[in-house]
């Protein structure tokens, strides 16, 4: 894919692959020395392949939601699965694999997930049922980490792409509730999982359509209250509004009932 001329100065040559889908696929280089007369050269070092330190693997991240949100490990909670290659080949071997994860569009925190060795398997099932009140994002990465077997001194490392997913939304909204100071069914909201700000509302209107409440927030819910009186007994309208887990824009509108 390219011919490199040697430099005049420096250590390091570098060549950038700008024609790749990190995303869907691993690839694998080869790099061959070629003297004056245009001879491929072995390694001086290694000269009977024992090692071929001229060819490298990139490390391809994947991760999957399991949508039927959990599994034997796991039973009716929600995880995600991670997997990806071996990395492919230093002098000094692979020592071990980190893991890293980023919550919620949030930056990804510097502490590994998982570190992974020598003979484990490259799969990890992540549990997030603790970020339900999130937005479902996640977002991983792979770092691989050269053994200290170098002869050369050098302790590399190389990184995945970084590969993402959206837990589905989920939203539940009860039909009744009772706001009569007992510590119990004190707010009326919808019961939601990765659901997010961004695009999400919810209103309560009067039997005449009058609206009494209204909030972008998923936390927040209505406490049963108009401009600081107890609203009457009876039948209300609610609406909610999110965008699920493809970008498309749910809504949903139906009666419950207010009971003291």
């Amino acid at each position: 894919i390219a011919s490199i001329p040697f430099p005049n100065s420096g250590d390091m040559i570098y060549y950038h692959d700008i024609d790749v889908e990190t995303k869907d696929h691993f690839y694998q280089y080869h790099v061959f020395p070629v003297d004056t007369c245009g001879r491929r050269v072995s390694s001086p070092l290694f000269p009977f392949g024992i090692i071929d330190t001229s060819i490298s693997q990139t490390v391809l991240c994947e991760v999957e939601i399991n949508t039927n949100y959990g599994d034997a490990l796991f039973p009716q909670e929600y995880t995600n699965t991670i997997s990806f290659n071996n990395y492919i080949h230093w002098l000094g071997d692979v020592s071990h694999y980190n893991l890293y994860r980023s919550v919620n569009r949030d930056p990804y925190v510097l502490i590994p997930l998982h570190t992974f060795y020598p003979g484990d398997s490259l799969i990890y099932v992540d549990l997030v049922s603790d970020f339900v009140d999130g937005n479902g994002r996640f977002c991983y990465y792979i770092e691989a980490v050269e053994g200290g077997g170098n002869a050369f001194g050098f302790t590399e490392r190389s990184l995945s792409n970084i590969a993402c997913v959206s837990q589905i939304p989920k939203l539940f909204v009860p039909n009744t509730f009772t706001p009569n100071d007992d510590e119990h069914n004190e707010l009326f909201k919808p019961v939601t999982a990765f659901v997010s700000e961004d695009g999400y509302s919810f209103t309560i209107y009067s039997r005449t359509g009058e609206e009494i409440f209204s909030t972008d927030n998923p936390s927040k819910g209505w406490d049963g209250k108009y401009q600081g009186i107890e609203a009457p007994i009876g039948n209300y309208v609610y609406h909610v509004k999110y965008i699920n887990g493809t970008g498309e824009i749910i809504e949903k509108t139906d009666l419950f009932s207010l009971v003291r």
